[in-house]
This record gives C-alpha cells, structure tokens and sequence, in this order.
C-alpha cells in the first residue's frame, strides 16, 4: 500500500473517532502521531478501536492487519503512525 493511500485512510478514521475519545488530542494528524508507548496520546482501549477501525478499512484493500495486536503488546518503544505503516508493508 502507498503511503499516501495509508495516510488517508488513517486520517480519515483519527478524526471521526478522536471525537468520542476521552482527552485533549492534535487536530492535524501526522505520521509521527504517537499510536502507543510512552508520551501517546491513546489509551489502550482507543489504540484497540483505531486499530479495528484500520483493520476493517484495510480488509477493503484486502490487507490483514490482525498480527499487529501480538506486536504491539511486545513493543516496548514507540510506536508512531510511521512504524505501523511499515510494519503494515513488511508483512
């Protein structure tokens, strides 16, 4: 998937569900969003309803990103919008 196509769908689903989210987030969103470790913006649970958001819009493209939950439990650095695309691309 290019990066562009990625980034559009990202967006598109951080804004529609950063609404019902609890806290104060970024109104543009980026590559360099931090999605999970330290400093992030989304709780557990709102990394869960992104990524099942992301997953269901990827399925369209049929690509499966349901490996990231075991990847993201084990990471134990950073995990920003630019690492999920990669990680999204080697598999």
């Amino acid at each position: 998937m290019k990066k562009d196509e990625f980034l559009i769908i990202a967006e598109k689903i951080y804004k529609s569900s950063k609404e019902f989210w609890e806290g104060e987030f970024p109104e543009d969103f980026d590559m360099e969003l931090k999605l999970a470790g330290k400093d992030s913006y989304l709780s557990s649970l709102e990394l869960v309803t992104f990524l099942a958001e992301l997953e269901t819009e990827l399925l369209n493209f049929k690509i499966n990103i349901s490996f990231l939950d075991k990847i993201l439990e084990e990471e134990v650095e950073d995990v920003t919008c630019a690492i999920l695309y990669k990680l999204i691309n080697e598999k």
